[in-house]
């Protein structure tokens, strides 16, 4: 079995996004532009994933990811900032390498249980989504008997927060174009 913290992330900022025009400080801000928080806020969000993986067989695997976050939203308005910090949504897979010669294809299924918190507060995401998701891909890669080995991706997600739905009704399908990642 392996365990290991795969990726640690560390944010800190003074912009947002906006989603509709405004004008402040003697500058007009278009929607979907960054803009300095108001009140000189400042974000900080970190977030820690751990992931676990178990060879089942040679060709099958099951893994599990546990993600922390720790975010803050301070401004000169409040005395005290929200603050949201705890464990994210679980993830759940298993992998089924169907070939790995003379090129890699893999097969995995997994599913995102909402056992974060989901709290909608103004400037914070939230730790956890509140649904479920679903997800089905398959990867193919190759080298190309060069330096460069191409990865090619097609994902089915769907989400379900009370009911299902399919891809083509609220779900999503995406196909990736090649790239240099390694297919595992």
């Amino acid at each position: 079995m392996e365990f290991s913290v795969r990726h640690y992330f560390q944010q800190q900022t003074g912009e947002w996004y906006i989603a509709n025009p405004e004008f402040s400080g003697g500058q007009l801000y278009p929607a979907g532009t960054r803009r300095p928080y108001r009140f000189g806020g400042r974000y900080s969000s970190r977030a820690l994933f751990a992931e676990g993986a178990y060879g089942i067989t040679v060709r099958l695997e099951a893994g599990a990811q546990f993600p922390y976050f720790d975010q803050r939203l301070a401004d000169a308005t409040r005395p005290e900032p929200p603050a949201e910090a705890g464990f994210g949504d679980l993830r759940l897979w298993l992998r089924w390498k169907m070939l790995n010669a003379p090129a890699v294809l893999t097969l995995k299924a997994a599913v995102k249980a909402p056992t974060g918190r989901f709290r909608n507060e103004d400037g914070l995401i939230p730790v956890g989504e509140g649904q479920w998701d679903f997800d089905l891909v398959a990867q193919f890669g190759r080298s190309l008997s060069c330096p460069d080995t191409r990865n090619w991706s097609w994902d089915c997600a769907s989400r379900w927060a009370g009911r299902i739905t399919l891809p083509g009704s609220n779900g999503s399908w995406a196909w990736r174009p090649p790239s240099n990642e390694p297919a595992v």
